[in-house]
């Protein structure tokens, strides 16, 4: 389960967007580069798609729904959203706004965007490997 191929590119991309965020809180680059906060959304959107694609296949929703590529779409994509959505609301919870406010839901917008255009990077890199055709429980 741990060794698959899809679970090793969930490791590596999770520790990729711990890694720049990190780097991007020691070192501003959030408030340096107005694109970074696009890159690492759009890559825990990636993390995301994936995630919840893995763990769709790994706990045998596939018997369900046999393999449908619109249903991997929908996991992905929903998935997506619903941790971007709460991911923004943790942020304005806490006060851990990168923009000005005059800017924040042009931002929010952009960030939630980003991870979906992630999520979908996931479903389309899901179906090129061919992951949705293998057992993943191996």
């Amino acid at each position: 389960m741990l060794k698959t191929p899809l679970f090793i590119w969930i490791f590596i991309t999770i520790v990729i967007v711990a890694a720049l965020h990190f780097s991007a809180l020691q070192f501003y680059l959030y408030w340096r580069f107005w694109w970074f906060d696009i890159l690492t959304h759009f890559l825990g959107g990636l993390w995301i798609g994936i995630s919840f694609l893995w763990l769709f296949f790994q706990f045998g929703f596939v018997n369900i729904i046999k393999n449908k590529k619109n249903y991997n779409l929908l996991v992905a994509f929903l998935g997506s959203l619903f941790v971007g959505v709460m991911w923004e609301i943790f942020e304005f919870y806490f006060g851990i706004v990168v923009s000005d406010a005059s800017n924040y839901v042009i931002d929010t917008v952009t960030d939630i965007s980003f991870g979906l255009i992630g999520g979908f990077a996931a479903y389309r890199i899901f179906l090129f490997k061919g992951y949705h055709k293998r057992e993943l429980n191996k």
